[in-house]
């Protein structure tokens, strides 16, 4: 089975070790990876937020998306790199943590004592 975002055939999909080689984020879109675009209902559900936490995040334009006939649309691709921008932010924003909480000792190792 081909890994990573190419199409996969229906024998594939269905076959019971389809869900193998999915990635995380996959697995959880499952019921809406056909599509291209979700609503905010949907991209609320990928998140498991409400929806007018996405509505914010796209008025804020924190989470890109695009207004068609009256309301928001996501573009799975788009949200899921959203996810990725997000996981790294607060890697980076840990490491940063942890740096301006370690002690001299941890910085450049123990000294001895004379």
């Amino acid at each position: 089975m081909p890994r990573g975002g190419g199409p996969r055939s229906p024998q594939e999909t269905d076959s019971p070790q389809a869900g193998i080689a999915l990635t995380a984020t996959e697995s959880i879109m499952d019921p809406v990876n056909e599509r291209r675009f979700l609503s905010a209902a949907d991209a609320a559900e990928v998140l498991g937020v409400e929806p007018r936490e996405v509505v914010d995040l796209v008025d804020s334009g924190s989470l890109p998306g695009i207004r068609v006939a009256g309301g928001w649309r996501i573009e799975l691709a788009v949200l899921q790199s959203w996810i990725d921008e997000q996981y790294e932010a607060q890697r980076r924003g840990a490491l940063w943590q942890e740096s301006q909480t370690a002690s001299i000792a941890d910085l450049f190792g123990h000294f001895k004592r004379r």
